[in-house]
């Protein structure tokens, strides 16, 4: 089989072809001087010049693509078909394109195959399509797929995966681990873990649904990897949604149970959260989101809360729409600006923290708004 490193990410060329423009205009019956001319004339050839060197450049570029499609289609005629039949083949060890033809069940209890400890990849560039099957590996000796710490380029995509995994201390439902690469289109009962390991490690997630837990960069004591980047939209996650010591983390446009986030750069946009959203030690960029319970900011590096709706449309009252707590001026302080806070016993509070702004917030609340004393009202600050 192939030993190729890379999967083709194909660019269009930037260059674009340049419209000439000449230094002198010449109205009808205007004289025209020589010299203003010529000057017309060279702007003209160097026009043409650089319009011939971007063609050049992108008749390269053109080949280039055309180039990487050719190569992208041969590494997928050479697809591999996973065969789970013999222990052998429950280690991926050279990269290359590979799927799934039948579903498999590696479970103790009744194995179809023969990875009962889980399927593991340890090598770079590995691209795994389940093409709609399923792995499945309950209460496994291992991870029923996992990657290499080490390993990077990382696709998983198209199918789903159920597991757990019976660990030397205590048996978790952890059934997905991946350290740098994507995760597409897949369904997964069970815990999925992503993260950066070395730094600079990156992982996109794009249209996940799991029932159980998403952890991002778990262990952290032991990476702390302020460089690695997570980056999860489009996707339904039913358990709480972690991330600590993770670098950089953005949640977009995803469906969360609840939510933490601790010692990170976090941007979480346009998602839908059932639970509680707790950040603590974060820079936190919250923007057009709506939190079903409320969010707290405990003790972070500063922060911008805008377009948020908090609070349920009806039923019982949360506690609090918006806690901001142990904020302090050395810290960068916090904004909160332009949300909207509804059925909650207090509105915003502002416990123990100063040095914040808030305006423009409309709040729907027993008390709207607590410990505003020490902190700078932008105005536009009303209750409904």
């Amino acid at each position: 089989m192939a030993d190729f490193r890379i999967f083709a990410v194909l660019f269009l060329s930037g260059n674009t072809f340049a419209q000439t423009q000449v230094p002198h205009d010449f109205l009808s019956g205007e004289p025209a001087r020589a010299a203003e001319v010529n000057e017309n004339f060279s702007a003209i050839a160097a026009g043409i010049s650089t319009n011939a060197g971007a063609a050049a450049d992108n008749e390269d570029a053109v080949q280039d693509n055309a180039e990487a499609i050719a190569r992208l289609i041969a590494a997928q005629a050479e697809a591999t078909v996973l065969d789970f039949s013999n222990t052998e083949s429950c280690v991926v060890r050279d990269a290359g394109y590979y799927i799934l033809d039948r579903s498999w069940d590696f479970s103790p209890a009744a194995p179809q195959g023969a990875c009962t400890s889980g399927v593991r990849i340890e090598t770079d560039a590995v691209l795994l399509d389940l093409q709609g099957y399923q792995i499945t590996c309950d209460l496994c000796a291992g991870v029923a797929l996992s990657a290499n710490s080490d390993t990077k380029g990382i696709i998983v995509r198209g199918g789903s995966i159920k597991g757990s995994y019976v660990g030397p201390f205590r048996t978790t439902d952890l059934a997905l681990r991946l350290y740098d690469g994507r995760i597409q289109d897949l369904a997964v009962q069970g815990d999925v873990s992503v993260g950066a390991w070395d730094s600079g490690d990156r992982v996109t997630v794009l249209n996940l649904s799991t029932t159980g837990d998403l952890r991002i960069n778990p262990g952290a004591e032991h990476m702390n990897q302020a460089d690695g980047a997570v980056t999860v939209s489009k996707s339904v996650i039913e358990g709480r949604i972690s991330a600590s010591s993770s670098g950089r983390v953005v949640i977009r446009n995803s469906r969360l149970y609840s939510a933490y986030f601790d010692d990170t750069t976090t941007t979480i946009l346009d998602n839908t959260i059932t639970d509680r959203v707790w950040l603590s030690d974060v820079t936190a960029t919250v923007i057009g989101n709506y939190f079903v319970v409320g969010m707290e900011l405990n003790s972070s590096s500063g922060g911008f809360v805008t377009r948020n709706i908090i609070g349920p449309y009806s039923g019982p009252t949360i506690s609090h729409g918006i806690l901001v707590s142990s904020f302090a001026v050395s810290q960068g302080g916090a904004v909160i600006d332009r949300n909207v806070v509804r059925n909650a016993d207090v509105g915003i509070e502002f416990r123990d923290s100063f040095g914040n702004f808030f305006g423009d917030n409309r709040v729907s609340a027993t008390i709207p708004f607590v410990g505003t004393q020490d902190q700078t009202d932008w105005g536009g600050n009303v209750s409904f």
